[in-house]
């Protein structure tokens, strides 16, 4: 059906797709492009059909057919997509036609310059704000017909192009806060099944990062690596996701290692639970990094004197002479590390009792934000900073 504009089919009640009419892959399903109509109806009879038209495509000949053999139909007008305020302007038509919780077709076929692109971004947004669930997106190929009589015009399926966006929220959702339910919940739509394996290790990574479990969060990221690495070298049904694979294996790499790193409380676990105190921060996970630090200062001090973590030494000055013979020297380095670890412990102690004993940690714990640059300035500057000399390189 030759119909001008961008066309948008609004399903209530959608039903299964029938046999010979979808193919999910290539994705690519053949009828004439005349009949779509015709199609849709049949398929759909409760739907409502909208057509996002400009005025000049309604008053030509497509116009003219719609009008003869489609008088349901609605014309919904929209602009031409001269300019930023009419793409804002079709931004806000598409969000006026579709109800919240509808379930949509969208056919691209027949959009003029870019409005399919703002369409498509349009309905990507409105998925998130009015929770309408796209069912198909269309093109049809009309440069591809076959001249032939008769011949059949291929209509490409671009609905995975929808779970690619949804991919890459997912993703950033995990990298940012380390949040995998998103990236799981994906695991379950069809052929993803090559990705199965990464849902256990994905979930495991999550729980031990949620309850600040940083020898546990070691071990799950080293198991993620190897599942990322095995399920990189399979043959995925959607190529680009290596893409992702990729950047969360880079982003993991520091924090993970193996159990053995923790026999002899190696400079592997010290510089692993680092990164992850990173990664809190930069996820804007405040809280969770200044626990993390309050404990890591602690093993920081065992490490320099070579004790193990369950004589629980403490390095104060009560211990002047075991500090002495230490590789702590000179006293100006411990100086600067007591200072720092005793922040570190004021913050800790801020955020345990929701600042409830304010009066006790002084006025500057007052002002959240001031609390946010404060605790990236010792994670990210000054930890780095004091702990150079004392022969651990944090980067």
């Amino acid at each position: 059906m030759p119909t001008p504009g961008l066309n948008c089919w609004k399903l209530r009640n959608l039903r299964t797709w029938p046999e010979g009419f979808s193919v999910p892959l290539p994705g690519i399903f053949e009828r004439s492009l005349k009949d779509f109509a015709y199609h849709y109806r049949a398929l759909h009879p409760d739907a409502t059909v909208k057509l996002l038209a400009t005025e000049t495509a309604k008053a030509g000949a497509n116009g003219d057919y719609v009008r003869a053999h489609h008088p349901e139909f609605e014309f919904v007008p929209i602009p031409e997509g001269r300019d930023e305020a009419e793409a804002w302007r079709l931004f806000q038509v598409i969000a006026e036609t579709i109800p919240a919780s509808s379930r949509v077709i969208f056919d691209i076929t027949h959009g003029l310059r870019s409005l399919p692109m703002l369409g498509f971004l349009a309905l990507s947004y409105l998925r998130v704000v009015k929770d309408i669930q796209v069912e198909r997106v269309l093109y049809g190929a009309l440069e591809l017909t076959p001249r032939e009589e008769g011949a059949l015009t291929p209509v490409i399926d671009l609905t995975p192009l929808v779970m690619l966006l949804d991919w890459a929220q997912a993703s950033e959702e995990f990298l940012r806060t380390g949040d995998a339910r998103p990236m799981t919940a994906l695991m379950d739509n069809q052929n993803m099944e090559s990705l199965a394996p990464l849902r256990r290790p994905l979930e495991d990574v999550s729980a031990a990062l949620a309850f600040q479990r940083p020898a546990q969060t070691a071990q799950m990221a080293e198991q993620l690596r190897k599942e990322l690495q095995k399920a990189k070298k399979a043959d995925l049904e959607h190529p680009v996701v290596t893409l992702m694979l990729d950047h969360i294996e880079d982003r993991f790499a520091g924090i993970a290692h193996g159990s053995d790193a923790f026999s002899a409380r190696h400079e592997q676990v010290l510089l692993g639970q680092f990164a992850q105190m990173k990664f809190y921060v930069r996820g804007g996970q405040y809280a969770q990094a200044t626990e993390l630090a309050y404990e890591w200062m602690r093993s920081i001090q065992m490490w320099r004197l070579g004790r193990p973590s369950k004589q629980n030494l403490w390095v104060s000055a009560k211990r002047p002479r075991e500090l002495a013979d230490s590789s702590m020297r000179p006293m100006e380095q411990w100086q600067d590390f007591r200072r720092v670890r005793n922040r570190i412990r004021d913050l800790r102690n801020a955020f345990a009792h929701f600042n409830e004993y304010k009066s006790q940690f002084g006025e500057q714990l007052e002002d959240p934000r001031a609390l946010s640059r404060e605790i990236e300035e010792i994670v990210l500057i000054d930890l780095p900073k004091i702990l150079g000399p004392l022969g651990l390189r944090l980067e």
